[in-house]
């Protein structure tokens, strides 16, 4: 779908013209030349026009005017802007004229899908258009190049004016995704984000853990042996070693007896004669069945069907392969009869519902793959080939006699998605090498597997001559463009839990399709789990237990499908201290300590999920290990919502009707319930998976933990005031899914006759002066959700939660009045630039009694002072407008969390800092806060102080506090900014006297007035109740 125009093209872009028709660039050199050539010409690709918002200026076609909004259009790229054009008008000779046009300056972002081949691109003032083209990646790598080249041509201002790329599904840019911001597909028709209760989740995790399911050393892992199984003989086989129940099983001594499973249901062998050596149990007379794999006697663990003519019972040693096995050949037989998949099962399940640029959506038919074996020269065999070619890529030795075996024949496509030629980097010289590559769809999921020769796969060969097997669920993501350097063109990368690999298609269209299938099996395994472990070497650097051994490296976190075992290493023999269910992980950070990596791990240690410990891990390995965390929680997650399946599932829980998805909106999910969780940033803006690539910190806190210090490390301390040490790089929390089963609604505050102050309205004018901090906004301050203010037309309630540095506010506006409120807008005013904000749109219209909902997102970019407003403007009753101001609870201590130093660690850090960096700031003590015991009791509601806190105050010192400030700055490196705070706050003759230390002169200002302020506001007594409206 491309077209060049030469209009334009100077003599010295033609070389590189047609390197791009040949098939693009070879090295990065090329890459720079082609920037500063792309420019010359225009590139043209066909599309659709799937979805437009907001002010686009976008000309509005008859077919469009009718509800047609797919629209055929060309998408031109322009040296500075892109442009959209439709032919026009009727008759012999229609026109193409432009409908659109967006210059590069002003483009927010730009969103991929290249599972469905579609782009988003959304300006800065919110609008956007989705369109779906032919080739998405080779119109990323279009526009990659033009804005590099709009910078070099001074078109863009700078690197950073160039819009950055993000991501759907599976798929990455340069820089890893964070932690569970994609969305995964959904498998079942329950809303996604819908599980189990917390407790039950527990409950069968530890015992899937200690039971059957207790994850294997990785060299007795069986999923590859049994998906060989699988792929060479199409089917897959058990031992039996004792059967009972119907057909005379209970009778019946087994002697090399097996149960093989196919696509029709399941055979029982066995090679004592003097009773029926093959019985055959076909899936259409199972009325019900069930996998019994926690008795303590092995005999009593197995398969149990019951058919018409009774009940038949397999007992198998390895029923966690059996299940699994069993679940798949059942549901690809349901698949095939129309059926949905069996609830609560996670193996042969289709996608039912996948997210696009335009929301959740039912899931689409995949891409047809090639089934055929192809030759050097991707033409399907027939007979024997011509002698392989002599070339860089191996030597030309005659093939073997090309009959297909006809044990494998018959069942080839049904294992076989997709084969064909790609270039992999390997052997002893790292050279370039062309291999066979087949992606197989097996009991045990996907797997994709390469062989020298295409004669060498089982088609040809029963010998299992691969080379090597993907396992394509333990992807973490795939990049479509290499991010090495010196590849050749169409380079894609496919990232796991163990290692990266780079492979190369022939052209831009069989890399597309490549893609497309790995990102569609990477889909239907989203809950398909390893069966064995990772295990890491680590020194314990803070154990609030004192159980584990901190001067040495003789703990091993053992990572599986369950959780993470805690084990001590005890001569050749380990023992595990404790078991971490995926639902007693909080939070875990990545922390560095003068050029050493660790990892900070916070641990849910009761059953209420209340009271967390901290535990830090030194380990090279810290960013691997935090990547195969993230990696399995994900898994649970899945494993959990399809587990919801087997209750009785409520309509409001349901995605849609019961054969179409309904779409969802694109707003942001909601975070969780309680103040200080994590810190969630946009996509590829960091460093998260591992790629076995050590990267430089941007080190501004220290622990002074080196090896030598054998005293105990404080739990939790991620932070200090000097610069040089431990710095959380990279944060992440469990998902929002399992945080709102973790917490419980925070109280919120409601207004009383005594306390609540009527918000201004009715003539007040822009500008006018903002009212003043009433109790709710005092109340507000230090709980997460209230009433904010009313008057006589609207009430307005507030929630805000917070993530590290960003934050989401949710307001929500109550019609008070017996007529709709009209010509209704809000907008934030008097926000510090520091403070990044959006705000969602709002309804211009609310109906009588009826309550809308605006979401405010805010990210802490650098320290600030300012708290934002809210001014929102509506009429009332046709005539009366109403103009209110409210000032937002929201200031720089809610982007801090505490850390407890004990008071010899605090003074001597805070000496260090003497006459570096402090502040000073003073403020009237309200009555509330006249003791030292009162002014603790508002510290820690103000997250100043751990909870725990409990310290005899010197009046000479004051109370001291330690906090991190976490920022959305990020670094040249990519690392975002954490700072360490040292504060301390004392009485002086009615006054509060705050002095600020920290490793940052931006910092210790805008604290200390920040901190101040906040103190001196008197807290009222209001009472606490939850709010209505949330």
């Amino acid at each position: 779908g491309q077209t060049v125009s030469f209009a334009r093209l100077p003599a010295m872009a033609s070389s590189f013209l047609q390197k791009m028709k040949g098939g693009g660039y070879q090295t990065h050199t090329d890459e720079d030349a082609a920037s500063d050539a792309i420019g010359y010409f225009e590139h043209s690709f066909q599309a659709a026009l799937l979805e437009q918002h907001g002010d686009l200026g976008l000309q509005t076609s008859k077919e469009a005017a009718e509800g047609d909004f797919r629209r055929g259009v060309t998408l031109v790229c322009h040296q500075s802007f892109i442009t959209l054009c439709e032919l026009m008008g009727t008759g012999v000779n229609p026109k193409e004229e432009e409908i659109l046009r967006i210059p590069f300056h002003d483009i927010q972002f730009i969103t991929w899908d290249h599972l469905n081949t579609s782009v988003k691109y959304t300006k800065r003032n919110k609008a956007y258009v989705v369109l779906e083209v032919d080739n998405s990646l080779e119109l990323e790598q279009n526009l990659n190049l033009r804005f590099v080249g709009a910078v070099k041509e001074r078109l863009l201002e700078s690197s950073s004016a160039i819009p950055p790329f993000s991501y759907l599904g599976m798929f990455a840019g340069p820089n890893k995704p964070k932690p569970f911001e994609r969305k995964r597909a959904n498998l079942t028709r329950i809303k996604q984000g819908k599980m189990p209760p917390l407790v039950q989740m527990r409950s069968h995790a530890v015992a899937r853990h200690r039971g059957p399911e207790k994850p294997l050393p990785a060299e007795f892992s069986r999923r590859k042996a049994l998906a060989l199984d699988h792929i060479y003989d199409g089917v897959c086989a058990f031992t039996v070693f004792h059967a009972s129940g119907a057909g005379g099983l209970s009778n019946m001594l087994c002697n090399n007896a097996r149960l093989i499973l196919d696509d029709d249901g399941l055979i029982f062998t066995n090679d004592i004669s003097e009773v029926a050596k093959r019985m055959v149990i076909p899936f259409t007379d199972v009325i019900k069945w069930s996998v019994q794999d926690l008795h303590h006697n092995v005999t009593e663990n197995g398969l149990s069907l019951t058919c018409a003519d009774g009940v038949y019972f397999f007992s198998v040693e390895d029923i966690m392969h059996l299940r699994v096995s069993f679940e798949f050949f059942l549901n690809r037989f349901r698949h095939g009869k129309g059926l949905p998949a069996e609830p609560g099962t996670t193996h042969g399940r289709s996608v039912v519902g996948t997210h696009t640029l335009m929301g959740e959506v039912p899931a689409a038919e995949p891409a047809t793959g090639v089934t055929e074996v192809l030759d050097e020269d991707n033409q399907p065999i027939h007979g024997r080939p011509a002698q392989r070619k002599k070339s860089i890529f191996g030597g030309g030795g005659p093939p073997p006699s090309l009959i297909p075996l006809q044990q494998v024949k018959g069942h080839w496509s049904k294992v076989v998605n997709h084969n064909g030629w790609l270039l992999k980097k390997g052997g002893a010289t790292k050279t370039w090498l062309k291999r066979y590559f087949v992606l197989f769809e097996t009991c045990q999921g996907h797997f994709l597997s390469y062989y020298a020769e295409f004669w060498d796969s089982p088609l040809y060969n029963m010998n299992r001559k691969q080379r090597n097997m993907i396992d394509l669920s333990k992807i973490v993501y795939l990049r479509a463009k290499s991010k090495h350097r010196d590849v050749p063109p169409f380079s894609f990368d496919i990232a796991t839990i163990e290692r990266e690999w780079t492979l190369c298609a022939e052209s831009s269209e069989q890399l597309q399709l490549w893609l497309q299938l790995l990102a569609s099996a990477v889909d239907e395994d989203v809950a398909i789990v390893p069966d064995d472990t990772l295990s890491f070497a680590v020194k314990a650097r803070a154990d609030p237990t004192d159980r584990l051994e901190r001067g040495d490296y003789s703990t091993v976190l053992q990572i599986s499908s369950w959780g993470v075992s805690v084990q001590k290493v005890k001569g050749s023999e380990r023992e595990e201290v404790f078991f971490w269910c995926y639902t007693d992980f909080y939070k875990w950070s990545i922390l560095k300590q003068h050029g050493k990596m660790a990892l900070s791990v916070q641990i849910f240690t009761t059953g209420d999920f209340k009271t967390k410990e901290d535990f830090i891990f030194r380990s090279t390995e810290s960013q691997a290990i935090a990547t195969a965390i993230e990696y399995y929680i994900e898994k649970f997650m899945s494993r959990m919502h399809i587990r919801r399946e087997l209750d009785e599932v409520p309509a409001s829980e349901l995605s849609g009707a019961a054969d179409e998805l309904q779409r969802s909106g694109s707003s942001p999910g909601a975070l969780p319930f309680g103040r200080k969780v994590d810190s969630v940033e946009p996509v590829d803006q960091g460093d998260w998976a591992s790629d076995g690539e050590e990267e430089d910190q941007h080190d501004l806190l220290n622990l002074n933990d080196d090896d030598d210090i054998s005293g105990p490390a404080a739990a939790g301390a991620e932070f200090d005031g000097l610069s040089g040490g431990y710095h959380a790089r990279d944060m992440s929390t469990v998902p929002q899914e399992l945080l709102d089963l973790m917490a419980e609604p925070a109280p919120a505050a409601a207004s009383s006759p005594a306390a609540a102050t009527a918000i201004p309205g009715g003539a007040a004018t822009t500008g006018a002066a903002a009212p003043a901090l009433d109790a709710r906004y005092v109340t507000l301050l230090t709980s997460q959700s209230g009433l904010l203010g009313n008057s006589a037309c609207v009430e307005v309630y507030f929630m805000h939660e917070y993530r590290g540095s960003q934050a989401r506010v949710s307001l929500r506006f109550r019609n008070l009045t017996s007529t709709a409120l009209e010509g209704f807008r809000t907008a934030v005013r008097k926000a510090d630039p520091q403070l990044r904000f959006q705000l969602s749109e709002a309804a211009s219209v609310v109906p009588v009694g009826a309550t809308i909902t605006q979401v405010l997102m805010l990210e802490c970019m650098q320290p600030f002072s300012t708290p934002p407003e809210l001014v929102m403007d509506c009429v009332s009753g046709g005539q009366e407008q109403q103009h209110v101001v409210l000032a937002l609870p929201v200031t720089l201590t809610h982007f801090m969390a505490p850390v407890y130093f004990p008071p010899p660690d605090f003074v001597a850090r805070w000496d260090k800092l003497l006459g570096k960096l402090e502040a000073t700031a003073a403020a009237p003590a309200p009555p509330s806060c006249s003791s030292y015991e009162a002014l603790a009791a508002r510290l820690k509601l103000l997250q100043m102080l751990p909870a725990t806190w409990e310290e005899v105050v010197d009046p000479s010192q004051g109370i001291r506090c330690s906090v991190t400030l976490e920022t959305g700055f990020l670094t040249s490196t990519g690392n975002r900014v954490v700072v360490g705070c040292l504060a301390t706050v004392s009485l002086h003759t009615g006054q509060i006297r705050v002095i600020t230390r920290t490793a940052s002169e931006f910092v210790s200002p805008p604290f200390a007035a920040t901190l101040a302020r906040n103190l001196s506001l008197e807290s009222p007594p209001v009472p606490r109740q939850p709010a209505a409206p949330f």
